[in-house]
């Protein structure tokens, strides 16, 4: 700081800043600002988690989960990924996907569980992603 500015009394205060800005103003201003970066980064990365994204893609699925065999029920696929194992996905497929993906690199790994995802995005052709990665 220089010599100058001590003897102005022209240092920044946090007393002098909130007597000049509604500190509501400028939080206002820094949540939409971070919105508005979200919305942007969303352009360019296939998961939308954090922005107001339109929901231009939807997706619709199938979830068939076997481990040791056994085909799981509905309920035991619902437990396991707190996640229909049928439906829509109104963001991105990227969403489920990544989901999926967590569990059993995390809680799911002792299982090698093989996982079949079926769906379709705007009801265009049909696709198919498994778990694990071949």
């Amino acid at each position: 700081m220089s010599k100058q500015q001590l003897a102005s009394g022209k240092t920044f205060s946090f007393a002098r800043f909130a007597r000049n800005w509604n500190i509501g103003l400028v939080l206002g201003i820094v949540f939409l600002l971070l919105q508005a970066a979200l919305v942007i980064q969303a352009q360019f990365v296939n998961t939308r988690y954090f922005c107001w994204a339109p929901h231009t893609i939807q997706a619709q699925y199938t979830l068939r989960v076997e481990i040791d065999g056994k085909i799981l029920s509905e309920d035991d696929v619902k437990k396991r990924y707190h996640l229909k194992g049928f439906g829509w996905e109104a963001h991105s497929i990227h969403n489920v996907f990544a989901l999926l993906e967590q569990h059993e690199e995390t809680y799911g790994k002792k299982d090698q569980a093989r996982l079949t995802l079926e769906y379709r995005v705007n009801g265009g052709d049909r696709h198919t992603w498994i778990w694990p990665k071949q």
